[in-house]
């Protein structure tokens, strides 16, 4: 977790030196436009080299300074570490952890990891399958090597594939690649279904202490067009492939397997990504992350990451709110910015300010 942390010249905000010894999360609130969002980018690069909106350095020092500087000081499994950085719009930017010189972004993940989760968090949920699977991927690749190996080989088939459709036609090959694609799919197919059972069992007593007696059940399917037996994967594809090679000549391109696939999240009986409130859908997409991020750190044998959360709560009720905020209290160390004052309340152990014109002002006796 960060004890403490050192702005200087980043954006908009105004010179900074934050102290975590009295209190371990952080609530900041303030009119929109005043920096609230690039104090969470701010903590986001220290711990990523680079925030979720830009990489631009001339968009990242402020306007008035040539360079910007970010420090943190962390403290971890009874090791502490110092992280330093300094953005400079001519040469570029330097890092280092304990005085030491790093070159790439991987060591401050190690060292520091780092959520972020802005106000359409539910796009990753709702929007189309391919956010989905991408979301699914990123876990996945980083708990298992094979699969990680699966995916890679998986998209370079389809690559060629893909391309064999767009232009002229060999049937023969057209064969060969649907031979690897029905290869890679069951080590993919399988490992998404054990994601979609481990998360479940991590999201019910997490909803449940949330939605207390209103929740009846949750369930992550697996949704497959070709699927019919899960000991025999490979032919199911392979045999729905075969009979539908017509459709995929017509439309160019490959239209069954583990790239088509998408998973149904089902809350109290129905498909939450069609019948669930903007708060339900902010509640689950927040907690499914929280899953996503515990099913990592179990494996890991880490802590979970910091959160980040950028008015993430609005439209959630607030008997919900608070009980979705102790669930990540008792999680992780919690940022929370936001325009309301009155969320204060729901917090325990926080450190309380006021962003105004990018100073931030603290409010925590107050």
């Amino acid at each position: 977790m960060i004890k403490r942390v050192w702005i200087q010249s980043f954006r908009n905000l105004k010179e900074c030196r934050l102290e975590f010894d009295s209190f371990r999360h952080l609530y900041i609130y303030g009119r929109n436009n005043q920096g609230k969002t690039n104090f969470l980018e701010s903590l986001f690069y220290i711990g990523n080299g680079k925030t979720p909106s830009t990489s631009d350095m001339d968009l990242l020092v402020n306007l008035n300074a040539p360079v910007a500087y970010l420090g943190a000081d962390l403290s971890e499994s009874e090791e502490d570490h110092r992280i330093y950085i300094k953005l400079d719009k001519i040469n570029g930017r330097h890092m280092s952890i304990n005085n030491t010189e790093i070159k790439t972004r991987s060591a401050l993940l190690k060292h520091c990891p780092m959520v972020y989760l802005s106000a359409d968090i539910n796009r990753d949920y709702t929007t189309t399958p391919e956010a989905r699977r991408r979301r699914i991927n990123s876990v996945l690749e980083q708990l298992d090597p094979e699969y990680k190996r699966n995916v890679k080989q998986l998209v370079t088939i389809l690559r060629q594939k893909n391309a064999l459709l767009k232009h002229e036609f060999h049937q023969e090959l057209y064969d060969i690649y649907n031979q690897g694609i029905c290869n890679a799919a069951p080590t993919i197919v399988k490992k998404r279904q054990w994601y979609c059972n481990e998360v479940t069992s991590r999201l019910k007593p997490l909803l449940e202490q949330v939605y207390k007696n209103e929740f009846k059940s949750i369930e992550i399917r697996y949704k497959s067009r070709y699927l019919r037996n899960n000991d025999a994967i490979a032919d199911n594809l392979y045999q729905c492939i075969k009979d539908n090679s017509f459709k995929e000549r017509q439309s160019r391109n490959s239209l069954y397997g583990p790239q088509r696939d998408d998973i149904e999240i089902i809350f109290n009986g129905l498909d939450a990504l069609i019948f669930a409130s903007k708060g339900v859908g902010r509640t689950l997409s927040i907690l499914l992350t929280l899953c996503d991020l515990m099913l990592l750190a179990e494996h890991s044998g880490r802590s979970l990451p910091m959160f980040l959360l950028d008015d993430t709560l609005a439209e959630i009720d607030d008997e919900i709110k608070q009980r979705v905020i102790s669930i990540i209290q008792d999680h992780a160390q919690l940022i929370y910015c936001t325009t309301h004052k009155h969320d204060r309340l729901f917090f325990r152990d926080v450190g309380v300010f006021k962003m105004e014109s990018g100073e931030l002002i603290n409010e925590t006796s107050s």
